[in-house]
């Protein structure tokens, strides 16, 4: 019963997968979205390969793995794309490079302290280093996630949709197999159900995301010159240096 189920969420991902990819390159966004086309062609193949060995249990599982670390390379690049899209202006606001960053390192700490105090139960060294990384790398991604949606309120930010989907793809799919992969850490093969069964689902929702967003048309916004979020918090930035300065003089 397994190896079928295993076949039918292999086939409905290449499925999902080669629609994301038509998407993409129906709507020419081969260049806007180089990091996240090349995310979606190696987990097509990486699909492919796995579903070529899902009859043989211990060898998929040899697959899954040696797959696994070019797939979370790749969720890195394309997640930082789609963020940079949108936010490369504000990179030059330091007060919001810090945050994202601090945001970043703080779910990077978590996680490897999580990995310390609290490894899997079952498995060796290498099974508490492979489900350590994907927990550091879910947990810094769903924080990057955070931090997206929060500046794009704060900022006021329209337009670049596309982007917006593509996040929400990622942190659907990294929230709910973060509850997988802690909860494979705490009680190992006690609920497969969850740990094995809930990361697969959750990638296709995200797939599902995808889809959905990139077939919708894209509202076109005309920006202003500069960007006013951007020119207001540099203003402040400097009307506090300048007030800093006044007040040095005074004492």
């Amino acid at each position: 019963m397994e190896p079928l189920l295993n076949k039918i969420a292999l086939i409905t991902t290449s499925a999902l997968q080669l629609a994301v990819l038509y998407l993409l390159i129906k709507r020419r966004l081969q260049k806007r979205f180089v990091w996240f086309l090349t995310y979606i062609t190696y987990e097509l193949c990486e699909s492919a390969v796995r579903l070529a060995v899902s009859g043989n249990h211990p060898l998929y599982f040899k697959i899954y793995w040696l797959t696994a670390a070019g797939g979370v390379i790749l969720t890195v690049m394309a997640v930082r794309e789609s963020f940079l899209n949108v936010f490369w202006v504000h990179t030059r606001i330091k007060w919001f490079t810090r945050v994202t960053w601090s945001c970043v390192a703080l779910a990077l700490v978590y996680a490897v302290l999580k990995a310390w105090l609290f490894p899997p139960v079952h498995g060796g060294w290498q099974t508490a280093a492979i489900i350590g990384s994907e927990v550091a790398v879910g947990y810094s991604i769903s924080a990057v996630a955070i931090v997206y949606f929060v500046s794009r309120w704060i900022f006021r930010i329209k337009g670049q949709e596309w982007e917006t989907g593509i996040m929400w793809g990622f942190a659907i799919y990294e929230s709910l197999a973060l509850v997988g992969s802690i909860t494979r850490s705490i009680f190992g093969s006690k609920y497969r159900i969850v740990s094995e069964w809930l990361p697969a689902a959750a990638y296709i929702i995200g797939e599902v995301t995808w889809v959905l967003e990139l077939r919708r048309d894209e509202p076109e916004v005309v920006p202003p010159a500069e960007n006013l979020a951007v020119d207001y918090f540099r203003n402040m930035e400097d009307y506090i240096k300048v007030l800093g300065r006044v007040f040095r003089r005074k004492t």
